[in-house]
């Protein structure tokens, strides 16, 4: 019977030491924790701008040095098509060029075979020639010759001495080709003719020799 009377007292008693304690404990915790918060260092406002400022500032040269760098690499990609599409068109053109130069230097060939493998007939001779040209500025010019020839259309002729060869025969005139006596000359007398060429380069190259000459017709 008394263990019982006591009981009841025995739980109030330890309620009451139960709520002593456990609040010093929690008071004594959170005083720590306080202080442990107030050790930490404080950062101020301006230093947190300054901060942000910094950290926009470092993104944005990064970003402009991005958008610089892409632009010099365009740039570069750029200019290097445009030097390839110069080479390209550059390389084009040579080779056209070159095909064209091929194309007059095989037709020059094919008529110099078809003079050469020619064989006119008719009578022949030897006879001296010499070259002239209407060209201005060399000796013996005219655009026309005695028959009227216009020599800046029509190139070959040949001037003759009509008392040899008479004017409107048709001539071969070896290393020359096929031609019309049509013109005459003040020096051209006897067994000599004068070669009409167009470029005054190609009578100098001619110059004088001996050739043998057929009578077409």
């Amino acid at each position: 019977m008394i263990k019982q009377r006591w009981l009841p007292i025995l739980i109030i008693m330890s309620c009451f030491i139960t709520g002593s304690v456990i609040p010093v404990y929690a008071t004594e915790n959170k005083d720590s924790e306080i202080k442990s918060l107030t050790s930490y260092p404080v950062v101020s406002e301006q230093s947190a701008k300054n901060l942000s400022r910094s950290m926009i500032h470092s993104l944005t040269e990064g970003q402009a040095f991005q958008l610089v760098k892409s632009d010099i690499l365009y740039k570069e990609k750029m200019e290097q098509e445009s030097v390839k599409k110069a080479r390209i068109e550059a390389e084009k053109k040579k080779i056209a060029e070159k095909q064209k130069l091929e194309a007059v230097d095989s037709q020059v060939a094919l008529e110099k075979q078809k003079t050469e493998n020619k064989e006119p007939s008719g009578a022949k001779m030897m006879m001296e020639a010499t070259a002239y040209s209407c060209n201005e500025g060399f000796i013996g010019g005219g655009n026309l010759t005695a028959m009227g020839q216009d020599l800046r259309i029509d190139p070959m002729a040949i001037a003759v001495d009509p008392s040899v060869i008479p004017l409107g025969t048709k001539l071969y005139v070896e290393g020359y080709g096929e031609a019309i006596a049509s013109d005459t000359g003040g020096a051209i007398k006897g067994n000599i003719i004068d070669l009409h060429f167009s470029d005054v380069s190609q009578c100098i190259d001619w110059g004088r020799r001996q050739v043998e000459v057929t009578i077409i017709s």
